[in-house]
């Protein structure tokens, strides 16, 4: 069994054969449920308060693949903190994603105005979900993967 770290501090448990067979959620998160569905050969875990966010896209989908997430190349990419590249729409948000406990700045991304981040705690996910002007969240991609 190994845990997988998810964008909101959360983690779940997967066996080798890729199902979840726990859920351990993050600090102050022990009420938000979890939903486990599958789709395209993927297997997904998305907590209740992340859900709307990956409907509208605003939040990557990707953030919640257990599958993709528990490759090894992820885990090696990912062992501090998720990789994750976040879009700005309004001044002054991205100081505030910036300030948060657990959030480390990796690249600076002037072109979509936008961050390379490593993200790894609640107040990370608390940030990104409640600042206004954080336009996207995508996963940081590992080009081995591709």
């Amino acid at each position: 069994m190994e845990w997988i770290g998810l964008i909101t501090g959360d983690q779940v448990a997967v066996d080798e054969r890729g199902s979840v067979v726990a859920f351990r959620p993050g600090a102050g998160r022990g009420g938000i449920p979890l939903r486990l569905y599958s789709s395209g050969g993927h297997l997904y875990a998305v907590p209740a308060d992340a859900a709307a966010l990956v409907d509208r896209g605003v939040v990557d989908r990707r953030l919640f693949d257990v599958m993709l997430l528990s490759r090894p190349e992820y885990r090696r990419e990912n062992a501090e903190g998720l990789a994750v590249i976040v879009t700005y729409s309004k001044p002054g948000a991205r100081e505030v994603v910036r300030a948060g406990n657990g959030v480390r700045v990796e690249h600076v991304y002037t072109s979509i105005d936008g961050d390379g981040l490593r993200v790894g705690s609640v107040d990370a996910w608390r940030r990104l979900t409640s600042t206004a002007g954080i336009k996207r969240v995508w996963l940081d991609v590992v080009q081995d993967s591709l």
